[in-house]
């Protein structure tokens, strides 16, 4: 589905939003990983039957929400497996900004196709 690294965190943090736009099952490489801000594993998905086809929404105040990439740099990367730090926003349901979070996304290449395999926020601050 991704081409690049970059295009692959694009298209993951579009889909953590909740407008079904994209498919988180066609963003993540397994096993994946979500990590919270004090570094607790959130869940994990390690076989195709665990990952639902859209991100579900695990908090009520995030329904009809989206999620757009503001920023990344590259902290590593090799020709198969690279690590991001990613700047993205949250956005309510009505267009306007919920709140920016700061993660390091790590990635990895299996048969010419980037997907994520971890996401671990690091900051979660109001816009």
């Amino acid at each position: 589905m991704a081409k690049t690294p970059e295009e692959a965190l694009a298209l993951h943090v579009r889909a953590i939003g909740d407008n079904r736009v994209v498919r988180m099952a066609d963003t993540i490489h397994l096993p994946f990983q979500h990590h919270s801000t004090d570094g607790k594993v959130v869940f994990q998905y390690d076989t195709p039957d665990d990952v639902p086809e859209y991100m579900e929404v695990w908090n009520p105040g995030w329904a009809g929400s989206s999620c757009e990439l503001l920023e990344s740099s590259v902290i590593l990367a090799s020709d198969v497996k690279a690590a991001y730090r990613v700047l993205a926003r949250r956005f309510n349901a009505d267009g306007t900004p919920m709140q920016d979070f700061e993660a390091i996304y790590t990635l990895l290449i299996k048969d010419g196709d980037w997907r994520v395999i971890s996401r671990n926020p690091i900051n979660i601050f109001p816009v």
